[in-house]
């Protein structure tokens, strides 16, 4: 595996600053990003190869930059506020974008079903201990390009800020924008329906932040005072 480069991809339009409310259910959220990597062979149409991996790298590249205009938060960062709870801060700061080649085919990972380390190095590597939560991108992506001439998409996104489905609604969005397709439904980021009622005096979320020697514990608990 080597390392090709590494971009910061920012929106391509100017986007709204400024902080966005969480929830109870985000800040309860554990202080990690969610995986998932996505395989694709080499392109090809009427048996000649069409496209080359520069050309598909770079398409993905500027539809990256397109689809962080409606789902600008994931080009944010986060920060601490107290009591263990964060803030989500929409700055623009970008995500980061990875571009790895590899000896390996696609072909050696089997029926991708099974377990294996190999896995681990097609995914962005989020470095908790070593850097603060404000300098951590929320979503991070790695290309890497196979000797067979296909590639894999890795994709690591904040858990606080998305959940599942979420996630899977943005990549479902950027595949469109890639294929030059518009978007079906801008994404709802309104979470004022998900914010503590007035019947709530205060809440905090018991949680040992990281510290400086890099360990990491914490607690999903959450205390409610009447």
């Amino acid at each position: 595996m080597r390392t090709i480069s590494i971009h910061t991809v920012k929106p391509a339009e100017p986007t709204w600053n400024g902080l966005l409310p969480l929830s109870i259910l985000d800040h309860i959220s554990v202080m990690t990003h969610a995986y998932v990597v996505y395989f694709y062979d080499k392109p090809i149409q009427n048996n000649l190869c069409v496209t080359s991996t520069n050309k598909i790298v770079e398409t993905l590249k500027n539809s990256l930059s397109r689809v962080l205009v409606p789902y600008y938060p994931l080009a944010g960062r986060l920060g601490w506020i107290g009591g263990g709870r964060f803030k989500l801060e929409c700055n623009a700061l970008g995500a980061e974008l990875i571009e790895v080649e590899s000896t390996m085919k696609i072909s050696d990972f089997g029926d991708f079903y099974s377990s294996s380390d190999k896995f681990y190095n097609l995914l962005p590597e989020i470095d908790y201990c070593g850097r603060p939560i404000q300098d951590l991108p929320l979503l991070s992506v790695q290309i890497t390009r196979f000797a067979c001439g296909g590639l894999s998409v890795g994709l690591a996104m904040s858990h606080i800020v998305a959940d599942g489905l979420s996630a899977f609604r943005f990549v479902k969005d950027w595949a469109r924008l890639t294929r030059g397709e518009p978007l079906e439904v801008a994404p709802l980021l309104d979470r004022r329906i998900f914010l503590v009622d007035e019947g709530v005096d205060e809440y905090s979320v018991i949680r040992e932040e990281v510290d400086e020697g890099g360990s990491m514990k914490y607690f999903s608990q959450l205390g409610i005072g009447n």
